[in-house]
C-alpha cells in the first residue's frame, strides 16, 4: 500500500547536487547527482548538537516526492540551489537526507535538511 503524497504543495524549483568524494587529477568535488524539480521548501531556524558538541543551524528543508537518488545510499555531502536561475537564487549546503517508506517498502518522499 501506498500513502498520498500531496503533489500540489511540490511549487519552488530547486536543484540538487550531491557528491561522492574528489576527483584525483584536479582535487574538485565529483557530482554523482544532478537532479532539478520542484519541491515542497520551507525555512526556518532549529539548532542541533553535532557529534563533537557544536551546535549546527538548519536553516530550511525541502521535501521531494518519491526517491531522488535511488543509487545513492547517504545525502552526506551536497548543494541545494532553491530558485536556480532567478535573482532571488540562494544555495546552501546539504546537512542531512531521510527517507521515509510507505507500509509496501518504497520510498514515500525524500526529504533534506540545509545549514
Amino acid at each position: 500500500m501506498k500513502l498520498p503524497f500531496p503533489d500540489y504543495l511540490c511549487v519552488t524549483p530547486c536543484s540538487v547536487k550531491v557528491f561522492g568524494g574528489l576527483s584525483e587529477n584536479t582535487g574538485a568535488p565529483i557530482t554523482v547527482l544532478d537532479w532539478r524539480g520542484f519541491c515542497v521548501y520551507s525555512e526556518g531556524g532549529s539548532s542541533i548538537t553535532a557529534e563533537d558538541d557544536r551546535k549546527i543551524k538548519l536553516n530550511a528543508k525541502a521535501i521531494f516526492k518519491g526517491d531522488i537518488a535511488p543509487n545513492i545510499p547517504t545525502f552526506a555531502d551536497g548543494e541545494f540551489t532553491v530558485f536556480p536561475g532567478e535573482p532571488k537564487e540562494r544555495k546552501m549546503r546539504i546537512y542531512n537526507g531521510h527517507r521515509p517508506r510507505n507500509p509496501d517498502g518504497t520510498v514515500h518522499h525524500t526529504s533534506l535538511e540545509m545549514i
